[in-house]
């Protein structure tokens, strides 16, 4: 096939690989090609001046064209077909678990990746993966059997302790509770000065709701297999009871997560636990709300760091991937762009030396992210293999506790002997 070239112009030069752009000067039909390429040596110092992507590159520095501008100023060459032509690598991202609240801002990120990189192409499946999402460390465990390298942390949120500042300051207090004896001296002053408050709302979700004190407790589930029988989990199960017997809580986990905000944001309870993701919730439903985060009480004597159960969304790539140089470059592009993913869900950056909200702004998702980067964390979904059976184990014996005269101890012993049996099944 015949190029003719205008002298005026050098078209962009594009060829997929170091060893195709050699084939296609070995078939370029000139005898200039030797004078000007004369051997080996200087055929790798002209490489060496081109600016090459992995794994795919593209020469776009017009200064690097003097040498092939050389070949064709006689405005005639001889090209094999589709010598010049893009060849793009398909990058295959399994959107597992994805958050679908910052997916439109995922796809902008794929289209500046795509942009910068012209030979790439980023497609959404969940066969022959390049690069996965997942949400805990356990999923690749039992999903992927550890196959997975570079793992990168996107997004975080954790489940800290909402409190109404204005209720606070009124129970002259100028601080949230940093102890389960302050939660509940400040709780009992509340609902003393406040008749149309109500105790902390507890909704369906243990994970949320009744969990977060025993790791507060700096209870670890990886160290034992008896936990919830210790002296800190009937301790906690004490705590629970008491709560409950004082007012201080409210609810048989009837309530939603929605019932909890709208307690809230109406003033008719003082603390809450939540995700860091409804911050954005109440500054746009109630923007005069006074209101802040912080730990989970733990108990007096607890001298650990503050611990926080978090949901997160991460990345990795298949060691299987047979384009490691491409997707580890997509890869590092997604990394650099988490603070925008952050700022779309409205959750932390998943960098523990820097997890302030640096796209918002925002005071509270600074604190959020101060919390986060000063903590121990726990993934829930990895301490329990089936999660639904362990939140009605706890639901079945807190009501128990709660209403049919069962002593802590004895809740504790028979979580520890049906979450044993569950994970036996």
């Amino acid at each position: 096939m015949v190029y003719r070239f205008p002298k005026f112009k050098m078209p962009k030069f594009i060829a997929p690989d170091k060893n195709r752009f050699k084939e296609v000067f070995q078939q370029c039909k000139f005898r200039i090609l030797k004078f000007l390429l004369p051997n080996g040596k200087k055929f790798k110092m002209f490489f060496q001046r081109c600016k090459f992507k992995t794994p795919k590159f593209t020469l776009s520095d017009k200064k690097i064209f003097f040498i092939a501008i050389a070949v064709f100023f006689t405005g005639i060459v001889f090209l094999p077909k589709n010598a010049f032509r893009l060849t793009k690598t398909k990058i295959i991202f399994s959107q597992n678990r994805i958050n679908q609240s910052y997916k439109n801002e995922l796809n902008s990120v794929i289209t500046e990746f795509q942009t910068n990189n012209p030979y790439a192409i980023v497609k959404y499946t969940d066969n022959n993966a390049d690069i996965i999402s997942f949400e805990t460390p356990k999923y690749i465990e039992t999903k992927f059997h550890h196959n997975i390298e570079h793992t990168t942390e996107i997004t975080v949120s954790i489940n800290p302790l909402f409190y109404n500042i204005d209720l606070l300051k009124e129970c002259n207090l100028d601080r949230p509770p940093k102890t389960r004896e302050d939660f509940i001296a400040a709780a009992k002053l509340a609902l003393e000065k406040h008749e149309n408050l109500s105790g902390m709302p507890v909704s369906s979700n243990v994970f949320q709701d009744i969990l977060p004190w025993f790791w507060a407790a700096g209870i670890k589930p990886e160290t034992a297999k008896d936990i919830w029988t210790s002296k800190v989990s009937v301790e906690t199960f004490l705590f629970l009871k008491q709560l409950y017997d004082e007012k201080i809580i409210s609810g048989n986990f009837e309530k939603t997560n929605e019932d909890k905000l709208y307690d809230f944001i109406s003033g008719k309870c003082l603390f809450f636990i939540g995700s860091s993701v409804d911050i954005q919730f109440i500054k746009e439903t109630v923007p005069e709300l006074n209101f802040s985060i912080t730990t989970i009480p733990a108990p007096a004597d607890y001298l650990g760091k503050p611990v926080f159960n978090i949901t997160s969304l991460n990345i990795g790539v298949l060691s299987s991937s047979t384009k490691n140089d491409a997707v580890l470059q997509f890869a590092e592009f997604i990394k650099k762009k988490r603070g925008a993913l952050a700022a779309a869900s409205w959750s932390i950056p998943g960098n523990r030396t820097n997890s302030t909200h640096s796209s918002s702004g925002d005071p509270i998702y600074k604190k959020a992210g101060i919390l986060y980067s000063g903590s121990n964390v726990i993934f829930d979904v990895d301490v329990f293999p089936d999660t639904i059976k362990a939140a009605n184990i706890f639901k079945i014996e807190l009501e128990n506790m709660w209403n049919n005269g069962q002593t802590p101890a004895e809740t504790a012993k028979s979580v520890q002997e049906n979450l044993f049996s569950a994970q036996a099944e």
